[in-house]
């Protein structure tokens, strides 16, 4: 029986998608709102690049919006405090990537909860919330393993029977 290489490679590439469960943008990262808040024409929303919250980075955007529109604030930042009792604050920078945004990078050490407080500083006020995040354990990405094994137990074979021809 002879498998074709072309075969055989769009046979991982469909079950690699079909194992895979998680919504994906063109970067390669999720969407989630995690807090929202409007307070007259403003509107503050934060958003988790990542599909779970795992000990060590968390990756937040903040979208500041006036009228619907995208806006640039003074500036951001997020008070961090960490079920230890632990406080830090992280400062948001504004984003080249359009429309007008700020990613913040969150350093979380240890798991639990941790209430994530933004605050942003516009030019004659300043909004802020709250919102809990639990961080879990790193843990092992199984679909991603699957994918690879598959991958490697479909195209090895292809490729031998190929290159005997």
């Amino acid at each position: 029986m002879q498998i074709s290489l072309g075969l055989a490679l769009f046979a991982t590439v469909s079950l690699a998608w079909f194992v895979s469960t998680h919504p994906v943008m063109a970067n390669g990262a999720t969407n989630i709102e995690l807090f929202s808040k409007v307070e007259g024409p403003i509107q503050i929303v934060v958003f988790s690049r990542d599909a779970s919250h795992l000990v060590g980075q968390l990756s937040l955007s903040v979208h500041v919006l006036e009228n619907n529109v995208p806006i640039e604030a003074k500036e951001i930042v997020i008070q961090v405090e960490g079920s230890d009792g632990g406080r830090y604050i992280a400062h948001g920078s504004i984003s080249s990537i359009l429309p007008v945004h700020y990613d913040v990078s969150v350093p979380v050490t240890a798991t639990g909860d941790y209430n994530l407080k933004p605050i942003i500083k516009l030019d004659h006020s300043t909004i802020d919330g709250s919102f809990i995040v639990t961080v879990s354990d790193t843990k092992i990405n199984w679909e991603i393993i699957a994918s690879i094994l598959v991958g490697v137990l479909l195209i090895l074979p292809a490729i031998i029977i190929v290159s005997k021809k």
